[in-house]
């Protein structure tokens, strides 16, 4: 008995949902959704790379100003030893720094765009899906024109 109001519950919803992702407002809604997290995802990256390209520059540039004064070559960030004693310790520390600073930055964000092209892509791909199924679901009448139709 629960189990059958449960299931009627379920095809209900299911119902709606198939009924609103193949009206003309559903995959509409969808489509300009998922545009406008693309966007979103675009101007984002843009924004940090604009940031964080200056930021990278600088770390890299204390790093070989430390490599030419201790006339040591490093082969990344990591392996830097930055000694108390020499004159390039706060520059040795500030390249640390900032090329941890950009890389957890880059880490964060690429987390955030992977989410949010995937969101972006489900929704365009639904649109989409909703548009090529719009007629099968929803009669349309040949004298009724499509821009008035509302399911």
């Amino acid at each position: 008995m629960i189990m059958n109001k449960a299931m009627d519950f379920l095809v209900l919803q299911v119902e709606y949902l198939v009924h609103m992702l193949t009206s003309r407002a559903g995959y509409i809604t969808l489509f300009k959704g998922g545009l406008a997290l693309a966007t979103l995802c675009i101007i984002s990256v843009q924004q940090v790379f604009t940031l964080a390209i200056p930021i990278e520059s600088e770390a890299y540039k204390l790093k070989y100003e430390v490599e030419f004064s201790t006339q040591k070559q490093y082969e990344s960030f990591d392996s830097m030893i930055c000694n108390l004693q020499d004159e390039t310790y706060a520059k040795c520390k500030l390249a640390i720094q900032k090329e941890s600073l950009i890389s957890s930055s880059f880490d964060a964000l690429y987390s955030w765009l992977e989410l949010f092209s995937v969101l972006a892509a489900l929704m365009i791909f639904f649109s989409i899906l909703g548009f090529l199924a719009n007629p099968h679901f929803h009669k349309v009448t040949r004298n009724e024109p499509f821009e008035n139709q509302e399911t």
